[in-house]
């Protein structure tokens, strides 16, 4: 009787795991992950913060803007790599045979045990995002830990930009009436990452970005608005470009980001920009409404956990 329920615990606890989906988001200070489940609800499961070591590592990454890449997130035109930069990647991941990035793993293994300890289940899968479009240096590291704690199946394909307007989005299988122009702002300690995106029923495709790392924070009070504000103008005063190519005026949408993002100061910094131009007077209109488990520290390890677990559904 004893091994019949020992095998029965551990037949349901694979097929917990194989149902539900994990999504985990690298800040540059911070990482967080969340648990989704078939029922499309999620859980925020925990926040840890990056030691010394971690987010050193972080700041000294080389990030890719989406206009970096020219035409690369452009949703109707995709520019696979070429061949020298497909040997050249495969050169780098069979060189590296060093163990895995110590303040990358602890991070992970932190996220990791958080989770087996909320659902009872392994965690053999994880959609990882980053706040920028990482180097291939840091995706070979991602790798080589997620490999050393048998996490089997990675997705890092995509930034936490694109994950939490993911679950923010209705999640419809549908085509796209009108494409609507987001702009997402990820505020934390580190400093502010604002993007300017397209976005339909899910799919989000990053076009500009600006990101400024300087100490902006002193606790919680912005040092420089001015400045930030003027990055906020020069991003939103130009049109994206829809599926067609064609431009997309004004702006429908704002998703707020980071572990400050729910603070005043982002509002008002917000406001006075918009206020600089068109959109004046618009932005509680704008702002998606955010609350547990889509709130601002959780809403892109969020979404990319409902990504994680739809992808892992029969088809």
């Amino acid at each position: 009787m004893t091994r019949v329920l020992t095998f029965l615990a551990i037949l349901f606890a694979m097929v917990r795991a194989m149902a539900i989906g994990v999504g985990i988001s690298l800040s540059f200070d911070y990482g967080t992950v969340s648990v989704a489940y078939p029922n499309r609800t999620v859980d925020s499961v925990l926040r840890v913060d990056g030691d010394e070591g971690y987010r050193t590592m972080m700041r000294n990454q080389t990030w890719t803007r989406p206009q970096d890449e020219e035409m690369y997130y452009t949703p109707n035109i995709w520019e696979p790599p070429s061949f020298p930069t497909q040997v050249t990647r495969l050169e780098m991941r069979q060189s590296c045979v060093h163990p895995p990035n110590s303040a990358l793993h602890g991070m992970l293994e932190q996220l990791k045990t958080a989770v087996v300890t909320h659902t009872g289940a392994d965690m053999d899968t994880a959609h990882i995002v980053f706040p920028l479009n990482p180097s291939i240096s840091l995706t070979t590291a991602l790798e080589h830990s997620t490999r050393a704690l048998n996490i089997r199946e990675l997705s890092n394909m995509h930034w936490a930009t694109i994950a939490a307007a993911y679950y923010l989005s209705d999640l419809r299988d549908s085509g796209c009436d009108r494409e609507n122009v987001l702009l997402t702002v990820d505020y934390s300690r580190a400093g502010i990452i604002a993007t300017l995106s397209g976005e339909c029923y899910g799919m989000t495709w990053p076009q500009r970005t600006f990101f400024d790392l300087n100490p902006v924070i002193a606790g919680t009070n912005i040092t420089d608005t001015e400045r930030i504000v003027t990055l906020f103008n020069t991003l939103i005063s130009h049109p994206i470009t829809d599926w067609d190519g064609e431009n997309l005026h004004g702006l429908d949408k704002i998703v707020l980001m980071g572990e400050l993002g729910n603070t005043p100061e982002i509002r008002t910094m917000l406001r006075q920009a918009l206020d600089a131009g068109p959109s004046g007077g618009v932005l509680e209109d704008k702002l998606v409404h955010q609350e547990s488990p889509n709130d601002p520290l959780f809403v892109a390890s969020a979404g990319a956990a409902m990504d994680s677990m739809l992808s892992r559904q029969p088809s």
